[in-house]
């Protein structure tokens, strides 16, 4: 187990420092690198102050600025924190003295992809596409159809979904066993009875060993990622989604991003506190961090306006509004 980070601070800012890295633990959240980010903001603030009048717009955006040589994600950690921690004392502190974030924030993620949301219409219309299909060859008939399920119902990556072997699939936990997936990490995914039942009858037209893939060509071996995306740019032409080129999207990791959104618009219109589920989210997804899934989410804004301004009133802007993206 992860042990958690100590928090020291000394600036004019200290106790609302440890309130927020505080409120970020009961949540759910380890917090540690960012602690140690916060620790810096601290150590900033004391070098250049005492007086919290006096933190300018100026002093604040030049510790928020990039720096030369720094990577993409480091700078995008460092406002996404400074986001949060505004939006806290923005509620609980009212005469906090921080300036507002910049407004304006500079691209830094190449050509600026924005992930594909698909609607719960277009999912329909994929599925409808992938049961009506009867030009394609067998291992597709037999293949498209659970694969598919399992990457929207459970979110994970096309290559954890192909490496899955039969021996993978616990009927008595309900889960899926993924094995050395992303940075080495083996997790349990627990999946509705819906789609285990749909696994069940899959599993019944085989003759199979546990070792034996649970996708396989007719040659026995495990289905291609590239085999998997040509099945996905055929299924989006028969679904009537238009499809803009390789590398423009939608991707087929899309998938996964629209399983984090549609999951968040789930439990939200059921009543949970996103403050509570995000973390398991983020366990669910088997991401390293909290800001990972942030990433995922953040066009909720632009999908499901109703769901953002549900999420601000609950969570005061815990989410931040990050503009970079990464897998």
């Amino acid at each position: 187990m992860i042990p958690v980070q100590p928090a020291f601070f000394t600036s004019e800012y200290a106790s609302y420092l440890y309130d927020f890295v505080k409120e970020k633990r009961r949540c759910g959240y380890k917090y540690n690198g960012e602690v140690k980010e916060l620790q810096r903001l601290d150590k900033f603030l004391y070098s250049h102050s005492q007086t919290p009048g006096d933190w300018s717009e100026e002093i604040i955006y030049s510790w928020l600025a990039r720096r030369p040589n720094e990577s993409a994600k480091t700078f995008s950690t460092r406002n996404s924190i400074y986001r949060q921690l505004y939006g806290y004392l923005s509620t609980e502190k009212e005469n906090h003295l921080l300036p507002v974030p910049p407004a304006a924030r500079e691209k830094i993620h190449g050509n600026g992809f924005t992930p594909y949301i698909f609607s719960h219409d277009e999912m329909n219309r994929i599925f409808l596409a992938i049961d009506n299909e009867t030009a394609r060859g067998k291992t597709f008939m037999k293949c498209a159809p659970l694969l598919f399920r399992i990457l929207y119902a459970t979110g994970l990556r096309i290559n954890e979904a192909l490496s899955l072997r039969i021996g993978d699939i616990s009927f008595e936990n309900r889960c899926l066993i993924v094995l050395e997936s992303k940075n080495n990490d083996s997790r349990l995914v627990p999946v509705s009875q819906s789609l285990l039942q749909r696994i069940e009858k899959y599993l019944s037209a085989l003759d199979y060993d546990e070792k034996f893939p649970l996708f396989s060509s007719s040659s026995g071996n495990y289905v291609s990622d590239s085999c998997a995306y040509e099945w996905y740019r055929w299924i989006l032409w028969r679904a009537g989604i238009p499809h803009h080129g390789r590398g423009k999207g939608p991707r087929l990791h899309d998938l996964r991003h629209t399983f984090a959104v549609h999951s968040l618009q789930s439990a939200t219109e059921k009543g949970m506190d996103p403050n509570a589920f995000i973390p398991l989210l983020s366990v669910y997804l088997g991401h390293k961090s909290i800001s990972a899934t942030e990433r995922y989410l953040r066009l909720t804004a632009e999908v499901y306006p109703y769901l953002t301004a549900e999420m601000d009133r609950i969570m005061n802007h815990i989410i931040p509004e990050v503009t970079d993206y990464e897998e």
